[in-house]
């Protein structure tokens, strides 16, 4: 018997704008969640975060996940502020000049399946400057996200438009 081997997919959405960041310095204006689905059921495995040069080894046991944003070109402070949603989730902030990632591990063991995908949300994102691209690629590494992944972040890319916010409707 063989197993298939799963792979996990991303989403940054708004609601109603899939894929879609808003450049404002507003936190209100991006209401983000980070979609995860998969092709493949798995639990993944709590624990805490650590520096993504430590998540591959050995004595390491949870399922981690690192969202790169760093094509944003945050400032420090814009990222800084970034919190995830505390409740089912570990997540640290990694800054500096170059890089902006943020990792994050469940609490407790999570059940993520073909038929019920995963939402994170981002809370506090502001964007104040447009950064160099106007649809930049964000990258997502993971460790142990199936039973049989190798000691070896697996990495994925998807790509989000930048907009201006939308217009308030007027009551």
């Amino acid at each position: 018997m063989t197993t298939q081997q799963g792979q996990l997919s991303y989403d940054l959405d708004n609601p109603g704008a899939d894929d879609t960041i808003y450049i404002s310095a507003d936190p209100a204006a991006n209401q983000l969640s980070l979609k995860v689905t998969t092709t493949v059921d798995t639990s993944l495995i709590p624990g805490e975060v650590v520096p993504y040069a430590q998540a591959g080894q050995s004595g390491v046991t949870a399922s981690l996940f690192y969202l790169d944003l760093s094509p944003l070109k945050m400032t420090q402070q814009e990222f800084q502020q970034l919190t995830l949603d505390g409740s089912d989730w570990n997540f640290q902030l990694f800054y500096s000049a170059n890089s902006q990632v943020i990792g994050f591990a469940p609490k407790a063991q999570q059940n993520l399946t073909t038929a019920a995908p995963l939402s994170i949300s981002l809370n506090k994102f502001t964007l104040a400057d447009q950064p160099p691209s106007v649809t930049p690629t964000l990258f997502v590494y993971y460790f142990r996200a199936y039973p049989d992944q190798q000691p070896e972040p697996t990495k994925r890319h998807f790509s989000v438009t930048l907009l201006p916010p939308p217009e308030k409707q007027l009551g």
